[in-house]
């Protein structure tokens, strides 16, 4: 059959026409629109009032954080909603809008938040804490270790205030590429548990995480030990070593 209209077909129905706005979503601009021309009058009015209080004010940022809150009022004001919806929605927005306040201001604290969190976890790992400046976290049994490297090979030390050198266990000084056969063990220290010999080695590097030194004096201990000493011969050529609450704080110089 043909799709031409006939006597007998029915009328194609028309679309109705747009539906005039309510009076209710009116109020709703008007509101919306009066919002934000409070807004910008208020920032206005501050900037020009006190010029010296919103020195350091970055205006443009917080007219843009102020649109943002502006267009979210805007799409709850648009919809229908009942008062405990609105409610419920502003809530989770003054949630959100909290959280980020709290986040800026406490930044920097979170952002040694990571790595005090990774000290914990791995306590002979150097955190950096600055340019030049790491922190090490103590042991369970109270001991301070750390992991450096000497000529570029890992080695664990034990921070000892108590040893006057930077001393490598005969395990550690092969490891790195110590030649034993050039060593004279003619230094003799008096230890807790008995006179030890030692011989002078000159590392071309040691390192602590950003820490760095060059041409290092430390002795090789010819009896096994259990583990190599970081000793006063580093410490000394920092710019400071010192304990905030349980972590030991080392800062190298510029």
């Amino acid at each position: 059959m043909s799709d031409d209209e006939g006597p007998w077909s029915r009328p194609t129905p028309k679309a109705p026409p747009p539906a005039a706005p309510s009076a209710a979503l009116l109020r709703r601009r008007l509101i919306i629109i009066a919002a934000c021309l409070a807004f910008g009058a208020s920032f206005w009015w501050l900037r020009d009032r006190f010029p010296e209080g919103g020195a350091g004010v970055d205006w443009q940022n917080s007219a843009y954080a102020v649109g943002l809150l502006a267009i979210a009022g805007s799409a709850l004001l648009s919809r229908r909603l009942k008062l405990g919806q609105i409610a419920r929605y502003g809530a989770i927005w003054g949630a959100i809008i909290g959280v980020l306040l709290v986040g800026y201001t406490l930044r920097d604290d979170l952002a040694a938040l990571g790595p005090r969190m990774l000290s914990e976890i791995t306590p002979s790992r150097a955190v950096p804490v600055g340019v030049r400046a790491v922190a090490i976290t103590p042991s369970d049994n109270g001991s301070y270790y750390v992991i450096g490297e000497v000529n570029g090979q890992r080695v664990k030390f034990l921070v000892d205030t108590g040893s006057s050198d930077i001393v490598l266990s005969p395990d550690d000084a092969r490891r790195i590429g110590v030649n034993f056969a050039q060593l004279n063990f003619d230094k003799v220290a008096e230890t807790a548990n008995g006179l030890v010999h030692g011989a002078t080695y000159t590392a071309p590097s040691l390192s602590v995480g950003p820490i760095r030194l060059t041409q290092v004096a430390m002795s090789v201990n010819q009896a096994p030990m259990s583990q190599s000493l970081l000793g006063m011969t580093f410490l000394r050529r920092l710019e400071s070593f010192e304990f905030k609450g349980r972590q030991l704080v080392l800062r190298g110089r510029p």
